[in-house]
């Protein structure tokens, strides 16, 4: 179990990671796009956009349960009944 600190730690990270991981994705697409236009195969490019976007969906889930016990740690805190 992570402390509130280390909670706001890994938040930090995963939000880092999202905000990297958005700009990736905005390359790729353009990328495969390119491809398209060029006539390339680009089937296996569009399982990776896929598989990075699964990757992207989890670290957003990820970031949402830890806001959630930041949330509930904070709650229990301010409510020490």
């Amino acid at each position: 179990m992570y402390t509130p600190s280390q909670k706001l730690a890994l938040l930090a990270f995963i939000d880092r990671l999202i905000a990297e991981g958005t700009g990736h994705v905005a390359k790729m697409r353009d990328l495969i796009a390119e491809g398209e236009r060029q006539q390339f195969d680009v089937t296996e490019a569009k399982c990776r956009l896929e598989q990075f976007l699964a990757s992207q969906a989890f670290r957003q889930a990820e970031r949402e349960q830890i806001l959630k016990e930041l949330d509930r740690t904070s709650t229990l805190s301010s409510n020490p009944d």
